[in-house]
Formats: structure tokens, C-alpha cells, sequence
């Protein structure tokens, strides 16, 4: 598992996992309470961008986290509402990048071994991108062109470096 690689490079104990990694004592996530009636609008600019069928909170968050990282905006932690997402509904690459992101925040690698402090980071990071894209949505003449350059831009850097 994702934990136990972790725990190996950050010179932990496979065996002592349970141990060594504080548990999150939350059930979900939470969105920023004045913008979370911005997320349904969210999920249908990325149904229309994608072509999914479907985009569920997790999809929004996850993007949002990515925004709000990208371009350092951060808000305030939101109350814990549990209305985001359900912790058991993150993929471990979803884990892996809220990790990633906590670790930048806090140039301090113990960071990863505390989950509620990594959801904490990325629900301050998420709350920013969701603040960034809620914006957007009111100033853009065409949101859909602005997410697509947004994301090409960004996959071009990431091609290119």
C-alpha cells in the first residue's frame, strides 16, 4: 500500500504503520461555506469540458485543490461540515497529491504522517481554488474556454519541463 512505501522512504517501520501514521479522526472533507453554492455550477462546466456523464465532489475538489495550489491561493479552513467528500472515496493518488501538497506548504516531510493535518492543507487550498474558479465563472464571458486554457497551459508546462 501507498502508506507502507511512504513510511520505508521517510525511514519508518512498514510493521508500525498503524503507529507511525496518525489517523484522520474525520469522516469528509469540507467545502468553503461561501462558496460551496458555486459546486454545482462547477460540476456542470466540467461535465460540459470533458464529456463526463457525471462529475461528483470529488472531481470538483480534487480541481479546485489543483487550482488553488497552482496558484497559491489559500483561504481559511472551513468548519468541519463533513459535506465535501467522504475520506473513503479519495483514491490513494488523491491521498498522494494532498500529501505532495501538504509537504510544499510545510517544507516539513512529517507532515504526511498526520492526516487531518493534511486534509486541513488541502481543504485551504481547495477553498482558494474554489474562491478562484467561483470568480471566474462571474468574470469570464466564456468559463469552459477559460477552464480548457487553464489546462492546457498547465499540461504544456508539465510537458515541457
Amino acid at each position: 500500500m501507498a502508506e507502507n512505501r511512504l513510511l520505508e522512504r521517510l525511514g519508518g517501520e512498514k510493521d508500525s504503520m498503524s503507529t507511525s501514521i496518525k489517523p484522520s479522526k474525520r469522516s469528509a472533507t469540507s467545502w468553503d461555506v461561501e462558496f460551496k453554492p458555486k459546486v454545482a455550477d462547477l460540476k456542470e462546466y466540467l461535465i460540459r469540458l470533458t464529456g463526463m456523464s457525471k462529475a461528483g465532489n470529488r472531481d470538483i475538489f480534487m480541481l479546485c485543490l489543483g487550482v488553488g495550489f497552482k496558484m497559491q491561493r489559500t483561504r481559511p479552513r472551513p468548519p468541519k461540515n463533513s459535506d465535501a467528500v467522504i475520506l473513503k472515496y479519495y483514491t490513494d493518488a488523491d491521498r498522494a497529491l494532498m500529501r505532495s501538497v501538504a509537504l510544499s506548504h510545510t517544507k516539513d516531510h512529517l507532515v504526511m504522517l498526520d492526516e487531518d493535518k493534511v486534509f486541513d492543507i488541502a481543504e485551504e487550498y481547495a477553498a482558494g481554488g474554489l474562491e478562484v474558479l467561483a470568480t471566474e465563472m462571474s468574470n469570464q464571458e466564456d468559463f469552459v474556454e477559460y477552464l480548457t486554457k487553464l489546462f492546457y497551459v498547465n499540461l504544456k508546462s508539465i510537458a515541457t519541463n
